[in-house]
């Protein structure tokens, strides 16, 4: 009898120990988040100085940051199969945090893993809304560019017109703001 409530006593230091690395890796997640999350801040402002090699130092940022993402969130994908299996649970059974946060025994921390999932959910958006507003950023740059390269275009080479006999001629009004040498 000893033998098995010390079995059950191992299992739940053991599953303790792994709560806590697996706090320690979120807490992790939540400073690389932020940290992204301040890179795309920087990104924009970058973005309206027009500073290329702004650009290519906050692109740099966060392709680091990604790659830290990838490595964090590969150990905690360690962390998870090993709560499956002090779990028990089969292959196609999934831990998720409200899991661990039921069956967490202390309460404290249960609550700081509560308070790293909603922390990471909120992080997550707002990196997706700074995203999607520097791409939004970026597209509307680029809309420019090709606007003034058009209007540059339609400059240097004039469009074609037809006079009312049928007659085909440059419409001369167009390249006459910019001289062209030969």
């Amino acid at each position: 009898m000893d033998a098995k409530r010390n079995d059950n006593l191992h299992k739940t230091e053991d599953e303790e120990t792994l709560y806590s690395h697996l706090i320690r890796n979120l807490d992790q997640e939540i400073l690389i988040q932020q940290s992204l999350l301040q890179v795309l801040d920087e990104e924009l402002s970058v973005l309206m100085s027009v500073n290329m090699g702004g650009i290519e130092e906050t692109n740099n940022r966060k392709e680091m940051l990604l790659q830290d993402t990838k490595e964090n969130s590969s150990a905690r994908q360690s962390l998870l199969e090993q709560l499956k299996k002090a779990f028990g649970l089969g292959r196609d059974q999934q831990v998720t945090m409200s899991l661990c946060e039921d069956r967490i025994a202390g309460k404290s921390m249960a609550g700081r893993l509560k308070s790293c999932r909603q922390t990471l959910i909120s992080l997550a958006e707002q990196v997706q809304a700074n995203n999607q507003r520097n791409q939004d950023a970026i597209q509307a740059a680029l809309e420019n560019v090709h606007g003034s390269l058009h209007f540059l275009k339609t400059m240097l080479f004039p469009a074609a017109n037809y006079q009312k006999t049928g007659q085909y001629s440059q419409n001369h009004a167009q390249g006459a703001f910019i001289i062209r040498e030969g």
